[in-house]
């Protein structure tokens, strides 16, 4: 008698065991009743009535989409726009550090993590989550 654990069902409708060979210790070994081998043949037979239900596992959550790194200053200012923070963010411009203008009224494209991006975020008192959202919106707006 072959000793065997854990039996159970797979989505092909075979038998997934572990089966203690004598010589490798227990294997991993997929019952059929189609096999070309008889010993496969049997193992299913004996197993089919005891080896548990296959149960479909549960798909994976949705991943987010990636966060863009960098966005163009048309980008930003459109999404700042469609978010309703354009002109919120225009009067905080007006009283902010030269630098910081600077690189409102210059930069050509805003990084996600950087220091003045973090200003321009806290300013507008959003989450990292809502910046990220709001780079992703960004990223999708085409002139």
């Amino acid at each position: 008698m072959i000793e065997y654990r854990n039996p159970t069902y797979n989505a092909d409708g075979t038998i997934d065991v572990e089966i203690n060979h004598p010589d490798y210790g227990w294997i991993p070994f997929t019952a059929s009743p189609d096999d070309t081998e008889p010993h496969g043949r049997q193992i299913f037979e004996d197993l089919k009535a005891e080896a548990a239900e296959y149960v479909e596992p549960e798909p994976p959550e949705p991943q987010p989409e990636p966060v863009p790194q960098t966005i163009s200053r048309f980008q930003a200012r459109a999404a700042l726009h469609q978010a309703g923070y354009l002109a919120q963010m225009q009067t905080a411009i007006e009283s902010a550090d030269p630098i910081v203008k600077m690189a409102w009224e210059d930069a050509t494209e805003f990084r996600r993590n950087s220091p003045t991006v973090l200003a321009f975020a806290e300013t507008l008192g959003l989450t990292d989550e809502q910046l990220d959202e709001m780079f992703r919106t960004a990223a999708q707006i085409e002139a």
